[in-house]
């Protein structure tokens, strides 16, 4: 009878670890695919305007996509600096931390930062992360014939 329970709980260990393995790389794959996962402009654009409002207190339907952040709204170098930190689902890279970057990667994330610093409106800076993270990022964007023209 002892042996039997130790074979019973011998089985059900085996296979709750089974499971457990089998749940992680679920989990894995599911994490992997929502960080690829295509994202268009208008996704990134309401996510964008639902931070800064969250960040500032502005109603989202006062934020016009125009207006400059610091001139109109106030928003100073802190205040922008939470608004990117909210914004790190979609853009990962400005919310890595430095310790466990490569050079390269710190030197990638200055420049962004740096880029994002000079962009005066909401518009800009969704007209340029749909241009750098083409093709992470689809639609609503200029088509290809007009950005050849």
């Amino acid at each position: 009878m002892v042996e039997e329970e130790v074979l019973v709980e011998s089985g059900l260990n085996e296979g709750a670890n089974l499971v457990k393995e089998k749940a992680e790389v679920l989990v894995e794959n599911v994490v992997k695919e929502e960080g690829s996962r295509k994202v268009s402009r208008e996704e990134f654009a309401r996510a964008l305007v639902e931070t800064v409002s969250k960040k500032t207190g502005y109603p989202e339907d006062v934020l016009g996509l125009d207006l400059d952040l610091e001139g109109d709204l106030g928003v100073d170098s802190i205040k922008r600096v939470e608004i990117l930190a909210g914004m790190q689902g979609y853009m990962p890279e400005v919310g890595m931390n430095p310790e466990e970057m490569t050079e390269e990667q710190k030197m990638e994330a200055l420049t962004i930062l740096d880029k994002l610093a000079s962009l005066k409106t909401l518009r800009q800076i969704i007209d340029w992360q749909v241009e750098r993270s083409e093709p992470g990022l689809s639609g609503g964007g200029r088509s290809g014939a007009e950005a050849g023209a």
